[in-house]
């Protein structure tokens, strides 16, 4: 019992650490897919960008609806990541590279922890960072 006692508690820690990392790790990899599919639709979108890659008649609009397809993917309206439908969380550019025009997606957010074992990652230390790029194709 007194060994039990002793080796139950980082047993648990390590558990709890465990299932954290793992779940950081799945929100990463969602957050990840959403920008790649964001960047993907404004780089379709007709007329987001004009021939000198700048932004173009629609490329609000298309922001907005990438915008709401990375932010609340699903057709429920559930969000997908908690704090990404803050305004700051993500940013939109174009550039010109190499001749061609490149739509560049940047979220970041904080990692918001499940259980409170873990006091580190509750103050939002751990940061969930994605960026995509994608050429500007057009119609």
């Amino acid at each position: 019992m007194v060994e039990l006692a002793l080796v139950l508690p980082i047993l648990t820690l390590l558990l709890f650490g465990f299932i954290e990392v793992g779940r950081a790790l799945y929100q990463q990899n969602m957050l990840t897919k959403a920008i790649s599919t964001g960047s993907r639709f404004i780089s379709r979108a007709p007329d987001a960008v004009t021939a000198s890659c700048q932004p173009g008649a629609t490329w609000a609009q298309a922001i907005s609806q990438a915008r709401a397809l990375i932010t609340y993917p699903g057709t429920g309206g559930q969000l997908l990541l908690d704090g990404l439908d803050d305004g700051d969380a993500l940013t939109f550019s174009v550039r010109q590279q190499s001749g061609v025009c490149v739509i560049r997606i940047e979220a970041s957010l904080a990692y918001a922890a499940i259980a409170g074992i873990i006091p580190m990652l509750n103050d939002g230390a751990l940061g969930l960072n994605a960026t995509a790029e994608e050429r500007y194709i057009g119609d």
